[in-house]
């Protein structure tokens, strides 16, 4: 057992996705629930998603969440689709459009499915998809419109949830937000710190994407984090 006096290593910010990543795939294997573990792959599989030379360990960390979801929740499933989604992302970024393209017609076909058409996507499906088949430049264009919609989707819902439930955090809360992130809204995570029941704290991180802890300002999330841990 480690001595809590000792310093851990150090790691440089080139690697510590990397090590994340790592870390997580391990704590994978000692999980027993199946959706836990699924989670923490596709956790893994987002962290690698950029790192050079990590993609196919991110493929490989998507392709057994997918596996997973598949067999616990059935091949219909919402979240089905977007573990489907995730790896369709991998497969474009490896330049493997064709591979790309069924998965993210099987993940949409399974939104239309739940939501509806009109909700599932603003646009003519056999007109997106007629694009991506003329030239695969289209693809990567097309998967990113479908990628959009389904992720505003899913936000959509679970912040309806989450914003009725808010008022039930009593214990004092900091809420962090980058504001060029392009994942999370910046008036959704203010929106959820006003409604938070206990003393909340909301800062805008000047500069940084969604990856606050990864992104240029770090070290003003570490302090920020440390300040409100300490005070």
């Amino acid at each position: 057992m480690r001595d809590p006096q000792e310093s851990l290593p150090e790691v440089g910010l080139d690697r510590f996705p990397i090590e994340l990543a790592a870390l997580l795939e391990r704590h994978a294997t000692l999980v027993d629930d199946a959706a836990k573990k699924s989670e923490i792959l596709v956790s893994a599989g987002r962290v690698l998603l950029d790192p050079i030379g990590a993609v196919d360990r991110s493929q490989k960390c998507f392709e057994r969440a997918l596996e997973i979801e598949e067999k616990v929740l059935g091949p219909d499933h919402t979240d089905v689709a977007m573990g489907l989604n995730n790896l369709a992302v991998v497969r474009k970024k490896l330049g493997d459009y064709k591979g790309a393209l069924p998965l993210y017609e099987r993940a949409l076909a399974i939104w239309r499915a739940a939501l509806g058409d009109e909700r599932a996507l603003g646009i003519d499906q056999a007109q997106l998809f007629a694009m991506c088949r003329q030239r695969k430049a289209a693809v990567g264009a097309a998967a990113r419109l479908v990628k959009r919609h389904l992720r505003r989707v899913v936000v959509e819902e679970l912040a309806r949830e989450l914003l009725a439930e808010a008022h039930a955090v009593t214990q004092p809360t900091l809420v962090l937000q980058g504001d060029k992130d392009t994942v999370v809204d910046a008036a959704g995570a203010e929106r959820l710190a006003a409604r938070l029941g206990g003393q909340r704290t909301f800062h805008v991180i000047r500069g940084s994407d969604h990856l606050l802890t990864l992104d240029a300002q770090h070290t003003e999330v570490f302090d920020r984090v440390t300040n409100f841990l300490t005070d």
